[in-house]
């Protein structure tokens, strides 16, 4: 039978530092009073989400998947909000009169739909008593899954940045002076985020095409 351990390392141990110092902003941003509340409160569900994905891969390098199986029951991925949360962002700060509606909540059906698949595919694994990733349908549903964020997280970028060039040509009829209320910050982390999921997307699909959805690789590519 083969020994099962805890996996801790240095390097975990540093990535395990910053996904809770990223909890700790989040929960600043959250819990933060401020004029712009609403969209502190977006950005802070966005790096919340981007902790518990980064979380979840930490559960498997330290060995936790094996020592305690029932732990990937709880879904920790909800890529898909991604996009829309960036683009509910960027939406609040260029119209300081928008609420989020019932209407705005139609951006994550996408996400109800990634849980759903996440809790057929533990059921599966209980029903085969096996851990979740070596069920099929876990070979199935992943590639969709990453295939529909990284299409969704260009598409609600593209709109993003389509709200920035609006607002800057507002503010250009309407101010003499755009230090104030430029966005042009953003439209550089939006564009630099674009690159860096450009860049990643050559990366997952060697990993589901060549390596073919070995964990051991997962670190290389995500």
């Amino acid at each position: 039978k083969q020994e099962i351990y805890f996996n801790l390392n240095p390097v975990n141990f540093l990535i395990i530092s910053g996904i809770l110092q990223g909890f700790i902003v989040s929960g600043i941003l959250f819990f933060r009073k401020s004029d712009q509340r609403i969209a502190n409160r977006l950005l802070s569900v966005t790096i919340c989400i981007v902790n518990l994905h980064l979380a979840n891969l930490m559960l498997l390098d330290l060995n936790l998947d094996n020592l305690f199986p029932s732990i990937l029951w709880i879904p920790y991925s909800f890529l898909t909000a991604i996009g829309p949360l960036v683009f509910l962002y960027t939406k609040t700060l260029t119209d300081v009169s928008y609420r989020i509606s019932r209407l705005d909540l139609i951006h994550f059906v996408p996400v109800m739909v990634e849980v759903l698949l996440h809790l057929i595919q533990v059921i599966s694994s209980i029903n085969q008593d096996q851990i979740y990733y070596n069920t099929p349908l876990f070979f199935i549903f992943t590639p969709i899954i990453y295939v529909w964020t990284a299409g969704s997280i260009f598409y609600y970028l593209r709109l993003s940045l389509r709200l920035i060039t609006n607002h800057q040509d507002w503010v250009l009829r309407n101010f003499s002076n755009l230090k104030e209320v430029t966005l042009e910050w953003l439209r550089s982390l939006i564009v630099y985020y674009r690159v860096l999921w450009g860049l990643w997307i050559p990366f997952i699909a060697a990993f589901l095409l060549f390596f073919r959805f070995q964990l051991q690789y997962l670190s290389m590519v995500i």
